[in-house]
């Protein structure tokens, strides 16, 4: 059904449906979302500082012989060599790792 506009002039207009309702988020899920995104971000910061607190002084911190004390003189003889060839191997980028007894 077509009706005519108010001033009489003009073509009449198509009756449109119902507008669309825009749900709008609470405050309660709005407060939600930003504890939730600020807990991820602070779940990264601290994986990631981790992560490089783990690299970076693992590389500062050689092994010390106060440590080695409990493995005996065979045990502290085995240390050191399989140190050199870890460092050797792709983590410390020198190539093929040192043959024992080097």
């Amino acid at each position: 059904m077509r009706t005519s506009s108010a001033t009489g002039r003009g073509p009449a207009r198509h009756a449109r449906g119902p507008a669309k309702v825009i749900p709008l988020p609470t405050r309660r899920f709005v407060r939600r979302r930003r504890t939730l995104r600020l807990a991820i971000a602070l779940a990264v910061a601290a994986l990631a500082s981790a992560v490089a607190a783990r690299f970076f002084v693992a590389k500062a911190a050689p092994t010390q012989p106060q440590r080695l004390q409990h493995l005996g003189e065979p045990g502290s003889e085995v240390v050191p060599m399989a140190d050199r060839a870890w460092h050797a191997t792709s983590h410390g980028g020198r190539g093929t790792p040192a043959p024992f007894g080097v």
